[in-house]
């Protein structure tokens, strides 16, 4: 049986990867993709990357920027579109509901345009789900992205990775 446990990048191995030369060659774009080796990196290798490379830090930072505001982009083009869909179900079921008044209907056909009334609420109540789920992914996606970019740089940083809160008893 082959030893299951990896033995960590050397420097060789994390440039082969990223497809560079060396770490001065790190683009923005390579940033994430070297952010994501770091748990497999031996520790110096990544000490080494980020002295090569000393605009890591700004660079981290602007990919965050970047992915806020797609974040912020997708929320609001998400908010836009389930707007348009209630106001669709709104004006469908004002128009039903002006036809259920009217006296001349059969009880067949008044309990055909309720039910048509119900289906149009329900599709409503359905697409107000999804909305929810999509905003549940957006967030818990992005809270793993900050955790692994945080991690990352704990990492590289020498951090234990713990987080330490403070206590009034410990003084």
């Amino acid at each position: 049986m082959k030893n299951l446990l990896k033995r960590p990048f050397n420097e060789k191995k994390v440039l082969d990867k990223l497809g560079i030369e060396d770490f001065r060659h790190l683009s923005k774009d390579k940033v994430v993709e070297f952010i994501s080796m770091l748990p497999n990196m031996e520790p110096e290798v990544a000490k080494i990357a980020i002295a090569q490379f000393p605009e890591f830090t700004s660079t981290v930072k602007s990919i965050m920027v970047d992915y806020k505001q797609a974040i912020e982009m997708a929320l609001k083009n998400n908010n836009d579109s389930m707007r348009a869909c209630q106001e669709a179900a709104k004006s469908i079921l004002k128009s039903l509901d002006k036809i259920l008044d009217n006296d001349n209907l059969t009880h067949e056909e008044k309990m055909q345009i309720i039910e048509k009334m119900q289906e149009v609420q329900k599709m409503l109540n359905d697409k107000d789900s999804e909305n929810k789920k999509f905003i549940r992914d957006i967030v818990s996606v992005a809270g793993l992205v900050v955790i692994s970019v945080v991690g990352a740089t704990a990492a590289i940083i020498g951090s234990d990775g713990k987080i330490k809160l403070s206590n009034k008893n410990d003084s």
